[in-house]
């Protein structure tokens, strides 16, 4: 071989692997991460085992957008540039100075705070030799019009050829990727508790656990780009944060595994209860209380609703207990007013709990409506939905309660 050639395949090589001018790499156990300083300290690449999971094809961080289109974070600057407030590092108990560099120890604590428009962004990784923890949460320091946030994204390597997802339900779904531009989750499927990747040919892989999780808290997509699987999840929040709003605490673990090719899945699902065990599923509420305020939904002459997601435990009685109020001009047919508590299944199928307030009349008085219902023992996407469909009327309801006896 000649030399020309063998430096030039070294070079390429070592370039993969090691940081470039302006990185940050940060190092613990079997654990890497490279800091982009360019993008804020942004991530841009992981590493797990030697082995690359995560490319630098796109943006990982946070993306906040006011509008469509209109982000900003992580080197998106559609919607403005993202504003670097702090940056601390800290290498087992001994603040280090943030820097282009490349550190190791055993526990690495990553620390920036930035501002997205109005939003102050709190981002926190913490690198262990057991495993990554990511934890991120926002402020409005002024009012801000709210479109979306990207809370979590990551451009997995398309190396990992395999996925496996697990929903709290304790349902499954897998597949592999082609890196054809398809999706596998695309924001409208059942929530998930984690999705795992596999790189069956270094027989590697690794699962990205909400270890903070809480039921209705946002949006999932797993997209199978050609440079890159991106996984990523955006968080639900009011389409106004008035000043002074805070975000829920968002917690993200990843954590690698080595498994042969036909034992990998088992190998996710044991990671996947032992991390179960550690960060424990909310309980459901023992009651649930909406529309202190009352809500009106308008008609609109064509098919109307108002779904509004609730968390409920399975196998449970529960009452339902709301004052509801029907104008004159809705439509004569009870099956187009009325309010339906059920889920819907990961097929989108729905399954009905309880039907009422069907026979309200529509008399432009408020009325008092109780009912009774039990769960199933399978719990996926519960709610409470009303409907005014093909009406010009309205329908009114508050003092919505759904408790468990």
């Amino acid at each position: 071989m000649k030399k020309s050639t063998l430096i030039l395949i070294i070079f390429f090589a070592v370039s993969a692997v090691f940081a470039r001018p302006g990185d940050m790499t940060l190092e613990a156990g079997p654990y890497k991460v490279v800091f982009e300083e360019k993008n804020a300290w942004c991530s841009a690449q992981y590493f797990y085992d030697g082995t690359e999971i995560g490319n630098r094809n796109g943006f990982y961080g946070t993306i906040f957008a006011s509008a469509q289109n209109k982000f900003v974070g992580s080197g998106h600057t559609e919607g403005g540039k993202e504003k670097l407030i702090s940056a601390k590092l800290v290498i087992d108990g001994v603040e280090t100075p943030v820097c282009a560099k490349e550190f190791k120890g055993k526990k690495i604590e990553f620390t920036k705070v930035s501002m997205l428009n109005n939003l102050k962004v709190t981002a926190k990784m913490t690198i262990l030799p057991e495993n990554i923890i990511i934890d991120k949460s926002f402020e409005a320091v002024e009012e801000q019009k709210f479109y979306s946030i990207y809370i979590f994204q990551f451009c997995w390597d398309i190396a990992n050829d395999k996925w496996l997802i697990n929903r709290p339900n304790g349902t499954f779904d897998s597949g592999e990727f082609k890196s054809n531009e398809g999706w596998f989750l695309r924001g409208k499927e059942s929530e998930i508790r984690y999705c795992a990747l596999y790189n069956s040919k270094a027989k590697k892989g690794f699962i990205g656990f909400f270890s903070k999780y809480f039921p209705q808290q946002g949006y999932y997509y797993l997209w199978d780009r050609k440079v890159y699987h991106k996984f990523y999840f955006t968080a639900s929040n009011p389409k106004l944060l008035k000043k002074g709003y805070k975000s829920p605490d968002y917690q993200f673990v990843i954590k690698g595994f080595s498994a042969e090719n036909a034992q990998w899945q088992d190998s996710v699902k044991a990671l996947g209860n032992e991390l179960d065990k550690k960060y424990p599923l909310p309980e459901a509420p023992k009651k649930i209380e909406l529309f202190k305020t009352p809500k009106k939904l308008v008609g609109n002459g064509k098919f109307l609703f108002d779904k509004n997601l609730i968390n409920l435990a399975k196998n449970k009685k529960y009452t339902v207990t709301l004052d509801i109020k029907k104008s004159g001009e809705i439509s004569a047919k009870t099956h187009h007013n009325y309010v339906l508590v059920g889920q819907h299944n990961p097929q989108r199928k729905f399954s009905v709990f309880r039907t009422t307030a069907a026979q309200v009349k529509n008399d432009g008085k408020w009325h008092t409506v109780k009912g009774e219902f039990t769960t199933p023992e399978q719990i996926y996407e519960t709610s409470i939905i009303f409907y005014n469909c093909f009406s010009k009327g309205e329908v009114e309801y508050k003092n919505v309660i759904i408790e468990q006896q």
